[in-house]
C-alpha cells in the first residue's frame, strides 16, 4: 500500500513539474510596438534601405531568437530572387534610412546578428533591404520569428498588414 502511495504521489509530482514547465516554456508573445513603411522608388536603382521595428517581449524568461522570415500575402515565403532582406538587432528605433546614413551616423557598425540574440524586454528589429525584381508587387505581410525558449522550439507569426513597400 505504502509503494502504491509514493507511486502516485511521485507521479503527480512528476505530471505537474510537467505542466509548468510546458506552461512557462510556452507563454509569452512578442508585440509589434512600432511600424515604418518605405517608399517603392526609393529602393530603385539597387538602394539598400534599413528599417527598423520595435518589439516587446510580454511573457516569462529571455527567449533566443534563431531565425526569421518574411511571408507575403499570399502566404508564401519571400524570396532572395524577389527582394533581399537581410536582419538584424538593434536598440536604437531610428523609422528608415538610407545604407549612406547608416555608415555616417554610425548606426551600421550597431547592427547585431539576430541568429541567437537573447531576447530581454525590448528589441528593435532591423531590416536591410533591396529589391532586386523591380515587379515585385506582392508586399511582406507577416513576419515570422522562430525562437528557442526554456530548450523548445517555438514559432510566432506577426502581422505586417500594414506592409513594408508603400506604392506611390
Amino acid at each position: 500500500m505504502k509503494k502504491i502511495i509514493v507511486l502516485v504521489v511521485l507521479l503527480s509530482v512528476f505530471f505537474s513539474g510537467f505542466g509548468i514547465y510546458n506552461y512557462l516554456s510556452q507563454h509569452g508573445d512578442f508585440i509589434k510596438t512600432s511600424h515604418s513603411l518605405v517608399v517603392r522608388d526609393l529602393l530603385s536603382g539597387g538602394n539598400i534601405l534599413f528599417i527598423s521595428y520595435r518589439f516587446q517581449w510580454e511573457g516569462f524568461g529571455s527567449p533566443e531568437i534563431t531565425k526569421v522570415d518574411f511571408l507575403k500575402g499570399d502566404g508564401s515565403i519571400v524570396q532572395d530572387d524577389e527582394i533581399l532582406i537581410e536582419t538584424y538587432i538593434t536598440e536604437n528605433d531610428f523609422g528608415m534610412l538610407r545604407e549612406v546614413d547608416m555608415i555616417n551616423e554610425n548606426l551600421k557598425d550597431q547592427l547585431l546578428p539576430i541568429e541567437s540574440y537573447k531576447v530581454d524586454k525590448n528589441f528593435t528589429l532591423v531590416l536591410g533591404i533591396k529589391l532586386l525584381d523591380e515587379n515585385f508587387n506582392n508586399d511582406i505581410q507577416t513576419v515570422r520569428i522562430f525562437y528557442k525558449k526554456l530548450g523548445k522550439n517555438l514559432v510566432q507569426d506577426i502581422s505586417f498588414k500594414e506592409g513594408v513597400i508603400l506604392e506611390e
